[in-house]
């Protein structure tokens, strides 16, 4: 799951908020939304908002346009092309120049290599989430940018749009000695995600670094790159750290080993993992993760199940089977988080919308509508609620999302 600001905002507590700040939240996650959606009726209600004094809001509504790509939505940021705002007009820039617009991708690809570390990073992070992976050459030479937070973020666009480039490899490979543990943290995972074994002893290191985050990321790191017995032997140590039940949304250990069921898919933990899910005690930080290793785990067992089945019996009988699985007390996932949403009495009430978001299953769509025009619940519910619609990207849910944007 991607984890964006608004991921954040919806996840982690916010002791200072105010009112102000929960609109802003709130109107956030429904352009978000609408742009996950895609429906080109969402353009004359986003389109405002590229004009809004919040940077937080004006950047998610050029976005969101981006994502609905229609020629009506390119027209409207062309016209923003040339704004004052320098870096309104590279996140411009770089949804044009995938329409094949040569001003557009000029004004980007100098935003790479502009002198303001400012605007450096504002160009990494708009190709990460438009995923422009022609531009990886450019980023590499950022890798070794005198800025450090530039470095960061080139570490972090190689990851997810060239992490098998065995230039970059070689220069982050040098970066896991990195003075600041977030760029440590980052090069141990992009090398990961090189499938490239030579890497496995510079990453060993890094299990005894004096960052719990990094260290962390390093027995992932390992677990993707080392070979089966190695990988139960990981299985069964954090299988090991995970017994001490901790309830801490900061404890890395657990959520390493949460991650690790996952990546491993090792189903014997399905269990184990859906009770951790009804456990309302643990944050939402961790059932996210949670809820990524079960999903990996189902997707595991499902091309199993299909493969054990004649192609007479499978249709069925796997989907049947996997059902009965994945169950919290006799329902299917979706149906019991359902229950919760529907109950503001029940201990998973907050949880629900975030976890039926990520799940990923369309059942849980009419139920958040619904949940969404309710009086009763507050701003900071209904955001998670338009939060998990749109992670659902299911059109009927468009209009609802809409209406209430207009409203506010």
């Amino acid at each position: 799951m991607k984890i964006t600001l608004i991921t954040l905002l919806l996840i982690l507590p916010c002791i200072f908020c105010n009112a102000e700040e929960n609109d802003i939240a709130l109107k956030t996650a429904a352009i978000e939304a609408l742009g996950n959606i895609g429906e080109p009726s969402s353009i004359k209600v986003i389109t405002p908002y590229i004009d809004n004094e919040e940077f937080l809001l004006k950047t998610t509504a050029i976005e969101a346009l981006g994502k609905i790509a229609t020629p009506q939505a390119f027209a409207i940021l062309k016209n923003k092309l040339n704004s004052p705002n320098r870096r309104q007009n590279i996140q411009i820039a770089a949804i044009l120049a995938q329409s094949s617009d040569v001003v557009a991708e000029n004004i980007f690809n100098a935003g790479l290599t502009d002198k303001d570390p400012e605007i450096r990073i504002q160009a990494l992070n708009t190709a990460k989430a438009m995923l422009l992976e022609k531009k990886v050459p450019v980023i590499i030479a950022l890798l070794e940018d005198e800025n450090e937070n530039v470095r960061l973020e080139a570490i972090e666009a190689v990851s997810k749009l060239g992490p098998k480039n065995p230039s970059a490899s070689e220069i982050i490979a040098k970066m896991v000695d990195d003075k600041n543990s977030q760029i440590r943290n980052a090069a141990v995972k992009a090398l990961g995600l090189t499938a490239n074994k030579k890497y496995i002893p510079i990453i060993k290191n890094r299990l005894s670094d004096e960052s719990e985050m990094v260290k962390a990321q390093a027995e992932l790191a390992l677990v993707k790159l080392q070979g089966a017995s190695e990988r139960k032997k990981i299985l069964q140590e954090q299988k090991e750290q995970r017994a001490l039940a901790p309830t801490d949304k900061n404890n890395l250990n657990y959520r390493a080993g949460i991650l690790i069921s996952g990546e491993l898919t090792d189903t014997s933990v399905i269990p184990e993992l859906i009770e951790d899910l009804k456990n309302p005690k643990l944050s939402a930080y961790l059932k996210i993760a949670v809820i990524n290793a079960l999903k990996q785990l189902k997707e595991k067992l499902t091309q199993e199940l299909k493969a054990n089945f004649t192609k007479a019996r499978q249709t069925n009988e796997y989907r049947d089977y996997t059902e009965i699985i994945f169950r919290i007390d006799g329902k299917t996932i979706p149906a019991f988080f359902i229950a919760s949403l529907n109950d503001r009495n029940s201990p998973l009430h907050k949880d629900a919308p975030m976890i039926l978001g990520n799940w990923g299953d369309s059942e849980a769509v009419a139920a958040l509508i619904t949940t969404l025009r309710k009086s009763e619940e507050n701003n900071d519910y209904k955001t998670s609620v338009i939060y998990a619609l749109g992670q659902l990207r299911d059109k009927s849910a468009a209009g609802p999302i809409e209406q209430y944007l207009l409203k506010k």
